[in-house]
């Protein structure tokens, strides 16, 4: 639950930044939301057996990513798509 908190509060976090002109709250932001994702994955199977359970899983890993892809593309920061 925590890392879809933060996810939905992407929005507050662009609000911020326009408001202040200050990109550093993307930057903080970013890292706190890679943070969460790894312990995150750390904590929990993605892939299990139950069907339901791993869709909500893959598709909360998917927001992340275009969370994250979104936030780097506003930084000019060209995300990699395999490392």
């Amino acid at each position: 639950m925590g890392l879809l908190r933060l996810l939905l509060q992407f929005s507050y976090c662009l609000e911020s930044a326009y408001y202040s002109l200050e990109p550093v709250f993307i930057i903080e932001y970013l890292k706190n939301l890679a943070s969460v994702l790894h312990k995150f994955y750390e904590r929990k199977r993605v892939l299990v057996e139950d069907k339901e359970k791993c869709g909500a899983r893959l598709n909360l890993l998917e927001a992340t990513r275009i969370v994250i892809h979104c936030g780097l593309h506003l930084l000019g920061i060209k995300p990699v798509k395999k490392m």
